[in-house]
């Protein structure tokens, strides 16, 4: 149902209500309206006194919309249209392509899924926050995660051995990055066997290219966990320095097709099993490498279905169960 402005009958009923003491979640059920969209037209057309009366109710909303500057933020309309949308539930970008049916010739009802979010974010939309976003809002990231890198001399996934697909032998790894919290930059680097399962994290106090080929490197060149032969990663910025890894570990590196998380599965699922541990938005921060050490072990002692009940820990040092 497209959006409509209050009637001059339903604001009648308004006045009413309100003189007869009714609540207004009370007024929104009777007139089939959202709470929100009846409290701001009581907060926004009452007079000095703090009294709402219809009769002059519609006159307060044409002055305002007469005496303001045409801008998206100080359209009442296509806020409200918006606002009553995101509490019925809807997506920005559902919200966005509507208005094209609903108002079709109305060039000051249309506007994008992205500037919506932008509203949102930025508090410009009365009583909305990320948090009635039905996934509670993406989370932005700036500095070196928001960075897009050109990655140069990158090997497809596509010129990966049939070998490492089919999961032959253990050393090859899929690697990727665990965010922190906004409220620090620190992250995990985290690696994970496609054959055996096995798991490595290691704190970084950034996402930057050389803390992440630092991680490796100190990780990799330790006797017991020599065994390495590939890197199969996505295309973010921390790969950046592949080529100085490949180098130094001596193994091949190849790069995930983009947005393809399937193309990493074993470390994706590891990823998961970590958050169970600390879940998105945790602060990395608060945490050694000790500590990281002795979560990861639990999920490395875990039996694994996909190994015949044997743990990763087992597989990787080929211990016997």
């Amino acid at each position: 149902m497209s959006y409509k402005h209050f009637s001059i009958e339903e604001r009648g009923l308004i006045d009413v209500y309100l003189r007869n003491g009714v609540s207004i979640s009370e007024i929104a059920r009777k007139l089939n309206r959202n709470k929100s969209s009846v409290s701001r037209e009581i907060k926004r057309n009452s007079d000095f006194r703090g009294q709402y009366i219809a009769l002059y109710a519609k006159s307060y909303t044409n002055t305002r919309r007469k005496n303001c500057k045409w801008n998206v933020e100080t359209n009442e309309k296509l806020i409200e249209y918006i606002e009553d949308k995101i509490l019925e539930t809807w997506s920005p970008e559902q919200i966005s392509n509507r208005l094209k049916f609903d108002f079709p010739n109305d060039n000051t009802m249309q506007i994008s899924f992205k500037k919506i979010y932008s509203l949102i974010y930025t508090h410009k939309i009365p009583g909305i926050t990320k948090k009635n976003l039905r996934h509670k809002g993406k989370k932005r990231h700036y500095g070196v995660y928001g960075k897009k890198v050109l990655i140069p001399n990158k090997t497809s996934i596509t010129e990966r051995p049939e070998s490492i697909n089919n999961r032959e032998k253990i050393g090859d790894w899929e690697v990727d990055t665990v965010r922190s919290s906004q409220a620090t930059r620190y992250c995990l680097a985290t690696y994970a066997d496609r054959n055996s399962r096995y798991y490595i994290a290691v704190v970084m106090k950034n996402g930057k290219a050389i803390s992440f080929r630092n991680a490796s490197l100190g990780t990799f060149k330790k006797k017991a966990r020599k065994k390495i032969n590939s890197f199969t990663c996505d295309n973010g910025s921390e790969f950046a320095e592949h080529e100085k890894i490949a180098e130094s570990l001596e193994i091949s590196v190849y790069f995930a097709k983009p947005h393809s998380p399937g193309d990493r599965p074993t470390n994706e699922n590891e990823n998961g099993l970590l958050r169970e541990f600390y879940p998105k938005g945790f602060n990395f921060n608060t945490i050694t490498q000790n500590e990281l050490d002795d979560k990861v072990g639990l999920i490395n002692k875990r039996p694994r279905k996909c190994l015949g009940w044997r743990t990763a820990e087992e597989v990787f040092f080929e211990q016997k169960s």
